[in-house]
């Protein structure tokens, strides 16, 4: 009989981009399994719903995440694709793929979380 073992092991920095059609859901449920898996996180929102990212940030911080554990930046795909050029980010969670694939620089494309 074969026995199988699971090893939870935290990346570090995770990075995640989510797009302007469901933003909030995305971002809080993305971020939470990364915390959850002992990470820390780089979350990139929507220029189109910039409150969303920061409200999800509030919603953690007021819940009691330690500062640095989830940074939130803004701005247009620009900042998502030096967001996925970070040496830093061990992972990269990103939804919308169409338009982001074209600014994803190939060292992300190679991490664990691209697709």
């Amino acid at each position: 009989m074969f026995q199988l073992r699971i090893v939870y092991k935290p990346l570090g920095v995770v990075g995640l981009i989510t797009p302007w059609n469901g933003p909030f859901v995305l971002l809080m449920n993305q971020a939470a399994q990364a915390m959850l898996a002992g990470n820390t996180i780089v979350a990139k929102g929507s220029e189109v719903t910039p409150f969303s990212a920061h409200l999800a940030e509030d919603i953690f911080r007021q819940a009691g995440l330690p500062d640095g554990v989830l940074q939130v930046l803004l701005g247009d795909g620009e900042t998502g694709a030096g967001t996925s050029a970070s040496s830093a980010a061990k992972s990269f969670s990103k939804t919308n793929v169409d338009v982001y694939s074209g600014l994803i620089t190939p060292p992300a494309r190679s991490l664990p979380g691209h697709r």
